[in-house]
């Protein structure tokens, strides 16, 4: 088990399905076997809560409803198949404010397994998170505002999250005050971290193709996620999918405090700036001075740096605060992978 502050990514929630008609059950034996495995009096080991379930064709005196607030996994039996979900570092731990190792959960899923008397490494697997906790020098919700729009993705902009969903809904990515949320949820918050300025990235794969098109691997299995090779590779996609989100414009122009149309020209000039890119400036000057080497129109040496100078110029003045942006791609460059 690791802190957040050491930027460790890891599983979080995982959905998946099993047809447990195939391993020789019916459903009053997947029932019973539920029932068994509700804890009783101390949890066995890595089980710390609750499983609910529930089905339209049970009756309701079999329906059991823990509280909802308790850690556990969401249990649907149906006529052949039996849907289970949740988070499995909150199930090892007792919260997802912590990382848990492969090996870790390799163990976890085979004492699951053991309990249900059912090879979940067998089940077809729907959903997987992929998070890492990031300990900030400011409060995360800072940060947010700095992380822009990206391309086949649409947004959704919160006070202390954001999120991106892919046009088919089978992608999303989110990135949020993970206190705020805990303590929201009113979920238990270690006391080590409940001080710490947690900001969390996520990265969801919410379907079992769009899984099985990210490791290569047709209709994948929950054995297929939990390999070395496949796990490394997930953790590694948290990561590079966090970095394609662009940075948003870091610049700043308070128009309340300009008073002359310079400034105010100067102003949306640097925005204009932004918008087209230094770097196509910088190409734009470069071009000049060799069609002028290879007798084309004149290049005007002073005329170009005073023009590049009054550029820098504005920029630096109405530049925001990098250290925002600077800390989110240490962080994003800096996750590790523990097996």
């Amino acid at each position: 088990m690791f802190i957040s502050t050491q930027n460790i990514g890891t599983y979080d929630t995982i959905h998946l399905r099993i047809n447990y008609e195939e391993q020789g059950y019916t459903q009053q034996q997947i029932l019973d076997k539920i029932e068994d495995a509700k804890p009783h009096g101390e949890p066995p080991e890595y089980y710390t809560g609750w499983i609910h379930y529930t089905s339209d064709r049970i009756r309701k005196s079999k329906l059991y409803v823990g509280n909802e607030k308790e850690v556990g996994w969401y249990v649907v039996v149906g006529d052949k198949n039996l849907a289970i979900k949740g988070s499995i570092t909150k199930n090892m731990f007792g919260t997802n404010l912590v990382s848990a190792t492969l090996g870790q959960m390799q163990d976890y899923i085979q004492d699951f397994s053991f309990h249900l008397g059912l090879n979940l490494l067998q089940a077809k697997i729907e959903r997987v998170d992929t998070s890492v906790n990031f300990s900030m020098e400011k409060d995360p919700s800072a940060y947010i505002p700095f992380l822009g729009e990206q391309d086949h993705f649409w947004t959704s902009l919160q006070p202390s999250s954001k999120y991106w969903n892919s046009n088919s809904t089978s992608h999303t990515k989110l990135v949020y005050d993970k206190i705020k949320e805990r303590s929201a949820k009113r979920e238990y918050v270690p006391t080590t971290l409940s001080n710490l300025n947690v900001l969390r990235p996520e990265n969801r794969y919410n379907t079992n193709a769009t899984i099985g098109r990210i490791i290569n691997i047709e209709k994948p299995i929950v054995h297929d996620v939990f390999t070395d090779d496949n796990y490394l590779h997930m953790v590694t996609k948290l990561q590079t999918e966090m970095d394609n989100i662009p940075l948003q414009n870091n610049l700043e122009v308070n128009f309340t405090n300009i008073r002359t149309p310079l400034k105010a020209q100067q102003g949306l000039l640097a925005f204009l700036i932004d918008a087209v890119g230094e770097d196509k400036l910088t190409e734009y000057h470069r071009r000049l001075k060799d069609e002028s080497e290879m007798g084309g129109q004149k290049y005007d040496r002073k005329k170009h740096y005073l023009f590049r100078k009054g550029i820098k110029q504005i920029l630096e003045e109405h530049r925001a605060d990098n250290s925002y942006t600077d800390e989110w791609k240490h962080r994003i460059d800096h996750i590790e992978v523990v097996k």
